[in-house]
């Protein structure tokens, strides 16, 4: 028996042949099912019709049901968040191994991070959070390592001794950065300049060169990642401490010993009693009496204000 399709039902079939997705897809057939002159000369065609509408269905519902990850959204952890950024096979992934329990994957070919690996560093009693990103490239860097960085408190940059020229690199990496609006060279961007592989022939010379040239731009420090000791986490830790300008505070309850391991707070310095009390929790501001100080001499359990600036490992004791 003839199918004796009509206009109505070939326009509509046309739309289906020019769709551009399957949500367009979807509607043509949906118009041609309801156009189509129902007869026992159109039945393997509706059912044709009505497969391809099950199957579109179930890839849209699919579709759907995939979320793209944001890797940019990474929960802030710790006292400060820390990016390490570098050029392919800089030692990014064998640092944050080292200093951390992430388990960043090493290879001796580049592009080997594909996605930030997030680890915390401890150092002296605070944690630091780390993130390991994806090599820069001036072909392409995928936007979520710029979004990366531009949250980041503090900068790692990773340098190659064993490049075949380290003094392009590092101008490679800026100028990446700077076609970001991330500029090194602003105190926006507090940063430390990690020269890798430091115990290579010859790393100490490329090192000195390196330094001679950059060192009035920027600050940098030997390592290798590969050898690694526990004096560079020792420095790059007081490093980041410093630049961001925090402090620790330790607290304990009247008439008590501080708990041991109990972490300390960190603030920023400058802070006061005040601040610290807000910190713990706001009853505890509203309800400050006063406070008993403990650190450097003078101050040996002296009474104090919620006004007193407070100083680097000063143990606290709030009444309320």
């Amino acid at each position: 028996m003839p199918a004796n399709l009509t206009p109505q039902y070939l326009r509509a079939e046309e739309k289906f042949k020019k769709a551009n997705d399957d949500e367009e897809k979807l509607k043509a057939l949906k118009e041609m099912l309801s156009l189509i002159p129902k007869h026992k000369g159109t039945e393997k065609l509706q059912a044709d019709i009505k497969r391809k509408i099950s199957n579109l269905r179930e890839n849209l519902k699919n579709k759907k049901s995939i979320k793209r990850v944001d890797y940019s959204r990474i929960e802030k952890e710790g006292v400060a968040r820390i990016s390490l950024v570098g050029l392919p096979n800089s030692g990014k992934s064998t640092f944050i191994n080292c200093v951390t329990s992430a388990k960043s994957e090493v290879a001796s070919f580049p592009f080997i991070t594909k996605y930030p690996e997030v680890g915390m560093m401890e150092w002296e009693g605070i944690k630091f959070q780390l993130i390991d990103l994806p090599p820069l490239s001036v072909e392409y860097v995928e936007p979520f390592v710029f979004n990366v960085i531009n949250s980041s408190d503090f900068l790692l940059i990773f340098v190659d001794l064993e490049s075949l020229s380290p003094m392009e690199d590092i101008e490679t990496i800026v100028e990446i950065l700077k076609g970001k609006k991330i500029f090194l060279d602003d105190d926006n961007y507090k940063s430390l300049f990690l020269l890798n592989k430091i115990d290579i022939e010859d790393g100490n010379d490329n090192a000195d060169v390196v330094e001679e040239f950059f060192g009035e731009r920027f600050e940098f420090y030997r390592i290798s990642a590969l050898n690694f000791k526990d004096e560079y986490k020792n420095f790059i830790g007081g490093k980041i401490f410093k630049e961001l300008g925090l402090i620790r505070i330790y607290t304990k309850e009247p008439g008590k010993k501080i708990v041991e391991g109990d972490p300390p707070f960190v603030l920023k310095s400058g802070s006061t009693v005040g601040d610290l009390a807000l910190k713990i929790h706001k009853d505890v501001f509203k309800k400050f009496k006063f406070a008993r100080a403990w650190g450097n001499p003078p101050y040996d359990g002296i009474r104090v204000t919620k006004d007193f600036i407070l100083e680097d490992k000063m143990i606290i004791e709030i009444h309320i």
